[in-house]
């Protein structure tokens, strides 16, 4: 008997996706720590990978919130989860910009610059999972 709903391996290939978005966003705010300290020392490396661990924290925390439910959440129930949990991801950023900014008022532009440059790796997982997608159906067949 097939499954009703073949899409509801979604939530496990969601997550699998996000891990390797943090992953990509954990080398993102390495190289750019490590290009801001070379360019302003220690602190702004210390700076600069914290807004890498911005990136990495609220993604992790976004994938554990939406796909936590795991290949039995009904469409709707996967649905709210997504929004909840992009609604606390906002929450969870604003949290930890909140304690960058106390941290490191004087060395701002090395926070922002790699927390935007992580966000980056959102553009190129969309062809990751367009090439999954496109994979999985051609081996359906």
């Amino acid at each position: 008997m097939s499954d009703a709903n073949p899409g509801r391996n979604g939530a496990s290939s969601g997550f699998a996706t996000a891990r390797k978005i943090c992953a990509w966003q954990l080398a993102i705010g390495i190289a750019g720590s490590l290009l801001w300290g070379l360019h302003g020392g220690l602190h702004a490396a210390v700076a600069g990978f914290s807004g890498g661990l911005i990136a990495v924290i609220s993604t992790f925390y976004f994938a554990l919130r939406a796909f936590g439910h795991g290949q039995d959440a009904t469409p709707e129930r996967l649905l709210g989860s997504l929004l909840r949990a992009e609604v606390m991801k906002w929450g969870v950023t604003l949290a930890l910009f909140m304690v960058a900014i106390v941290l490191f008022r004087d060395m701002f532009p090395p926070v922002i610059s790699v927390y935007a440059a992580c966000l980056l790796v959102y553009w190129f997982a969309l062809g990751w999972t367009t090439t999954t997608s496109e994979t999985d159906t051609e081996k359906g067949n």
